[in-house]
């Protein structure tokens, strides 16, 4: 070996690990040596006596040598030659140098202290890496100066005070805000809901002001008017019928006799409809008018009745009264419950299905067959001895009672079907109550009638001719639906100061 340059380590002070360096022959810069060859140590050296081994300086021994020495695998050696040997020499107490043989240099070095020596080797001879030191010193002391009561300076002490009343201060902040946001969330729930109900009303306002425009500029002067001429028609086509009865079927003298009370009190019992006019019968009776004026508006009120009765009365003309109270029922409660619109709908839908088996046709015969007998009955006895019979009636005036109950059924169903924004409906006011004149109208031969006015002269004791009214449902303040009345057409009566001779 030409040149061996060591660096002895002994005069480095206890407890620093100065690392080793090497220099090449060729006085190269220097280098570090493998990291695995300065961290291998021998186990069993820890335990022997204070000894020296060496080994040959060459780096070729004697073949029992090279038998005998452990051989450092080429994943510990760091790059260095396979099969190169290595002593070192170690002390008990961690005092002595080791002397290692790297093949052309000798490094003696001393030893670390125990706390940092490395993990012993395998018993295969591989080494293993190095771990982390303990910190088991370190939870000690933490864990023990936590659990020891700490003596806070006075300053900390009250910069902690100050600061736990500044949380104090914002937590009861964060409180009474959180209440005040609660209390929003109350206001704005209420004001949510009379928001909704404001819209509600609007809404209902505006539906109402819709079909109130619809009224004025569509039913009531185009759509409406066809209802209102239709009722004026049937009301003509009722007083013609009365008046084709009188001239045509009653004989000539029977109609210039002045009515008796025999004749009236017969009539009473033959035709049960005559309670209802009795005040008009007293009032004929005395002021002494003959059966011709007597006979015209009695007839017009009894078909007036009878077609109230079997056309406009029930839901569906000719539907028994059981069903037909029925749908009634059904149709209030939903006029009570829903808008105008919707109540309508259902009206006009129900009314077209309601009864499958109706025949208008059949319904009209027999309806104008049942009148012309009761009027056969009922005028026989005011005019006797004179009779007429069913057969004439029926003969001369069945093609005009049939017309009059089919104009009838064809007002009642375009009312029914045909309007929404209103409910239409004949009607007949009440007789012997004081006269109105919101909805009712006086014959041209009547004497003015004061409204209000004492005594039976002002009272409506007969009803010539059917009235209209229309009606639709609004919304009321307790937000309920109710109804909302006005009459299209009036109704014609005859009231107690009715002179046929004026």
């Amino acid at each position: 070996m030409s040149e061996i340059r060591s660096k002895v380590l002994s005069s480095t002070p206890e407890g620093q690990v100065v690392p080793t360096r090497t220099t090449s022959l060729d006085g190269c810069l220097p280098r570090e040596p493998p990291q695995e060859a300065s961290q291998t140590v021998k186990e069993s050296h820890l335990h022997s006596s204070p000894r020296v081994q060496t080994s040959s300086l060459h780096p070729h021994g004697s073949d029992r040598e090279r038998r005998t020495k452990p051989q450092r695998s080429s994943s510990m050696d760091g790059g260095s030659a396979a099969g190169s040997n290595q002593s070192v020499v170690s002390d008990a107490s961690s005092h002595s140098t080791a002397v290692t043989n790297g093949g052309d240099f000798l490094i003696i070095e001393r030893p670390p202290p125990l706390h940092l020596k490395e993990t012993p080797a395998t018993s295969t001879g591989t080494a293993e890496t190095a771990k982390e030191p303990s910190q088991s010193l370190l939870s000690k002391i933490t864990s023990s100066r936590r659990n020891e009561p700490r003596a806070w300076p006075p300053e900390a002490v009250v910069e902690i005070q100050r600061r736990d009343e500044i949380m104090d201060q914002m937590r009861n902040y964060i409180d009474k805000l959180e209440q005040r946001i609660q209390s929003q969330d109350h206001e704005i729930s209420a004001l949510n809901t009379a928001l909704a109900d404001t819209e509600h009303k609007l809404d209902m306002t505006r539906q109402d002001l819709n079909a109130s425009r619809a009224f004025v500029s569509s039913e009531g002067t185009g759509d409406a008017q066809h209802l209102i001429t239709s009722i004026k028609s049937l009301n003509s086509a009722i007083d013609d019928f009365a008046f084709r009865l009188m001239q045509e079927i009653l004989p000539e003298a029977a109609t210039s006799r002045v009515v008796s009370k025999a004749g009236l009190e017969g009539m009473h019992k033959a035709y049960p409809i005559a309670d209802r006019a009795a005040s008009f019968i007293n009032t004929s009776f005395k002021v002494h008018a003959t059966i011709g004026d007597f006979v015209h508006p009695f007839i017009c009120n009894a078909l007036c009745i009878r077609v109230q009765e079997l056309v406009f009365q029930p839901f569906v003309p000719g539907l028994d009264r059981e069903r037909s109270e029925i749908f009634h029922d059904i149709y209030q409660l939903v006029h009570r419950n829903e808008p105008q619109e919707r109540s309508g709908r259902w009206r006009a839908i129900t009314y077209a299905h309601a009864d499958s088996r109706r025949n208008d046709k059949f319904f009209c015969e027999k309806a104008g067959d049942d009148f012309l007998l009761k009027m056969a009955t009922a005028l026989n006895p005011l005019i006797a001895p004179e009779s007429i019979t069913f057969e004439t009636l029926k003969s001369e005036l069945g093609d005009a009672i049939r017309g009059v109950f089919e104009d009838a059924i064809k007002l009642q169903d375009k009312a029914k079907t045909g309007y929404m924004s209103f409910d239409y409906a004949p009607f007949i006011p009440p007789i012997d109550q004081p006269y109105h004149p919101v909805y009712m109208n006086t014959l041209d031969n009547c004497a003015d009638v004061k409204q209000g006015g004492k005594g039976k002269s002002s009272n409506a004791i007969l009803v010539v001719g059917l009235g209209m009214q229309a009606w639709k449902s609004v919304l009321k303040e307790d937000k309920t639906h109710g109804r909302e009345t006005t009459i299209a057409v009036k109704a014609t009566v005859i009231c107690g100061n009715w002179n046929p001779t004026a």
